[in-house]
């Protein structure tokens, strides 16, 4: 198995719950101001996208009812872990309705379009945001995300989008 940092190896989907998950983070040091040096991270899902998947599996909607719940029960027990962890800012799933807006002038209503536009293929489907101590972390917390249960509760080996939240104009950040 994968080793964590912390020397506690890694489970995916299908291997004990009570066992699965990334390790407790490390504790922060230093005061209270360093925190905020701490980086966030978005980590995309998106419906459809990206890299060749690692092996195809059918939309959610053509999923078993059992396997749907397994899927979200994992999306929670993240969320969870994360919390315990004190990595967890925000999760949320997302509809793959979508509305464009732009603004519309002066004296104008919003300008408003809900599509087609075969350019926006990877939909956001959801995300999860941590507050971690390396971009190491976040991409052991989004390689344990990947191991999420599909289709009989294989698992998805979903590729994922991880985004450092900035915490700087760009041009600022270039300087650092």
């Amino acid at each position: 198995a994968t080793m964590s940092r912390t020397g506690t190896p890694l489970r995916s989907a299908g291997e004990d719950d009570e066992k699965r998950g990334p390790p407790s983070r490390h504790t922060r040091t230093g005061a209270i101001h360093e925190e905020s040096m701490m980086p966030k991270y978005l980590i995309l899902k998106h419906y459809r996208g990206g890299p060749e998947p690692h092996h195809p599996f059918p939309t959610m909607d053509k999923w078993a009812p059992e396997d749907v719940e397994a899927h979200i029960a994992f999306q929670h027990h993240v969320n969870d872990m994360l919390s315990e962890n004190g990595e967890f800012v925000d999760a949320q799933g997302l509809a793959p309705t979508r509305t464009w807006v732009r603004y519309g002038g002066p004296d104008a209503a919003p300008v408003t379009t809900d599509g087609p536009h075969p350019e926006t293929s990877d939909l956001i489907a959801g995300y999860f945001m941590v507050d971690v101590d390396s971009y190491d972390r976040v991409l052991e917390i989004a390689a344990y995300i990947s191991s999420e249960p599909g289709p009989g509760g294989a698992p998805l080996y979903e590729w994922l989008d991880i985004r450092e939240v900035m915490s700087a104009a760009p041009s600022d950040l270039e300087n650092t």
